[in-house]
């Protein structure tokens, strides 16, 4: 007993301090886990809300498409034409692949059909595939009309099972209806795209359809758009953040057969995720699972780590105390052998916990700096690098608010490139990525000012805030912004393919105080933008605010 004595404080010590390093470890490491997985369910709501809204604007662009039927004739070619040419789907709606009409034909009237289409200039129309059915779906419109888009008309789409339980769906709902996972056989790739059909039905004209039984009973066809999901999801992300796999799924069971797409190549990664999780939409009545999980590069970015600094530190000072304590209790006879030892041993130790220390503040300043650019990521574009949509709704709330107290003159300039879709088509995603990059430093370098702004507004869209700017200067500001864009050169297998990217331009000034939001200036440079397309493109349309406002 007398033996184990001088080494009981010791081992005491050492376990207290021991446990006390567990404890420090231990909630760092909790505390990086909790950090981490709060941006990533920040980033997995985000993505989610992307993709509601765009769908949202999907159904609203096709119920003006049904509103259309219901002052004409489904036969009616050149109005169906001339309306889908003036939603400019490039600019207002990318992700579309086509827009459509199909027909309800009962098997007693398709010689009549037939035959109608064919008066309305169809020659060699029919109804594909051959043979007798109850009831026949064939498409009757499809635009754009050129290319394989030729051969659809006529295409019954009633026998395809996945297509029927949606336009069954609309038909007896009323609403939009996106069709189950598609391969689209008319695409020229080695492997078909997949996609999806959204559905919304046409009613004959002044009769009622305000149950089921009069739904079907008065039901004259069905507008329809059609999707290809990698272009979709390509028209909301530029660019993935990093360190981010995610799939979407037909269905609410995550499978190979039910992937509808993927960012990462093949459908699936080797890499070890550390987060994942699994979202469930309904989109115009039908469910999609969004899966999202992390990759290795996840904690890089978002995260930071000094739980081995914590260990290293918490065990040296333990060894460093229970040895102390250990010295002091084996006997004033050996403390003083070992005084002079000791002492120099003991500032030794004492210059490296001052080390720890420094180190351990390093680390804390690492961490803020790390919140900080984590800060600046979520109000920065990934494919641009400059500020994003967030960030442009914040500064917009805030100049607008001043202006309205000050009467200060704010200025606002949205740019649309002009057919960019084709230009995507044309020379690949990568080339387009490439062009957005360029538009966007052209755009910051003409507004240039520390007050000024310059965003990506999402997809092809670009704004500038111009505080403290007339009409004139901001009209200038706008046309060598436009000038600019046209004198890049954006490179492409050693020639220069610049003649093909132009921009229209809208431009308005605020000139005194008003009590409405920053949205109805929002909206006005939104029209003036439409009013450069409807105008030729390649234009800048300007006016007042509140000239427009009065008008």
């Amino acid at each position: 007993m007398t033996r184990i004595r001088p080494f009981l404080l010791p081992v005491l010590i050492l376990a207290a301090m021991l446990c006390a390093t567990w404890l420090v470890w231990n909630h760092e490491r909790q505390n990086t886990s909790n950090q981490i997985r709060s941006q990533f369910d920040f980033l997995l709501r985000e993505t989610v809300s992307r993709i509601e809204q765009r769908m949202a604007s999907y159904e609203r662009m096709l119920r003006g498409v049904q509103g259309l039927f219901s002052a004409t004739e489904i036969m009616e070619r050149n109005n169906f034409r001339d309306y889908i040419s003036s939603l400019q789907l490039d600019a207002n709606f990318s992700g579309i692949q086509a827009i459509g009409v199909l027909e309800w034909v009962p098997e007693k009237q398709k010689n009549a059909h037939v035959a109608a289409m064919r008066r309305f200039g169809a020659s060699n129309y029919a109804i594909k595939p051959a043979g007798q059915r109850e009831v026949y779906t064939p498409i009757v419109q499809f635009e754009p009309y050129i290319g394989s888009n030729l051969t659809l008309s006529g295409l019954d789409q009633w026998p395809d099972p996945v297509r029927r339980l949606a336009m069954e769906k609309a038909r007896d709902s009323g609403m939009p209806v996106i069709s189950g996972m598609l391969r689209f056989s008319v695409d020229k790739d080695t492997d078909a795209k997949t996609g999806f059909i959204m559905y919304l039905p046409i009613y004959a004209k002044g009769q009622q359809h305000d149950s089921v039984p009069t739904r079907r009973a008065h039901l004259t066809g069905w507008v329809f758009a059609v999707f290809h999901m990698h272009d979709l999801m390509a028209s909301l992300y530029g660019e993935q953040l990093p360190g981010l796999a995610l799939a979407i799924y037909d269905g609410v069971d995550p499978s190979a057969a039910s992937l509808l797409y993927s960012s990462v190549d093949g459908g699936t990664t080797s890499q070890h995720s550390t987060i994942s999780a699994n979202e469930y939409l309904v989109v115009a009545e039908h469910s999609w699972t969004l899966s999202m999980s992390t990759l290795d590069d996840f904690d890089v970015h978002f995260g930071h780590n000094a739980n081995l600094l914590i260990v290293i530190a918490g065990t040296s000072l333990s060894l460093v105390l229970a040895l102390l304590a250990w010295l002091l209790a084996s006997g004033r006879a050996r403390a003083m052998r070992l005084a002079n030892t000791m002492t120099s041993e003991l500032h030794k130790k004492i210059d490296e916990y001052e080390v720890v220390q420094a180190l351990m503040l390093k680390a804390e300043e690492a961490l803020v700096e790390s919140n900080r650019k984590l800060e600046s990521l979520s109000a920065t574009d990934g494919l641009t690098g400059i500020a994003n949509r967030r960030r442009f709704d914040e500064v917009l709330a805030k100049e607008y608010s001043r202006h309205s107290r000050s009467g200060v003159e704010l200025s606002l300039i949205l740019l649309d490139i002009d057919y960019f879709k084709a230009f995507n088509d044309c020379y690949g995603h990568i080339i387009g990525d490439e062009c957005l990059r360029q538009i966007a430093q052209v755009i910051a370098e003409c507004a240039s000012r520390a007050a000024d702004l310059a965003a990506r507004y999402g997809g092809e869209e670009f704004v500038c805030i111009l505080p403290e700017t007339d009409l004139i200067a901001a009209v200038a500001i706008a046309e060598r912004i436009r000038n600019g864009i046209i004198a890049r050169a954006i490179p492409h297998s050693g020639s220069s393919v610049a003649d093909h990217v132009t921009a229209s331009l809208g431009v308005v000034t605020a000139r005194c105080s008003a009590d409405n939001s920053s949205l109805a200036i929002l909206s006005q440079v939104d029209e003036l933008l439409y009013r450069a397309k409807s105008l030729g493109r390649n234009r800048v349309e300007h006016q007042y605010f509140e000239t427009l406002m009065e008008s």
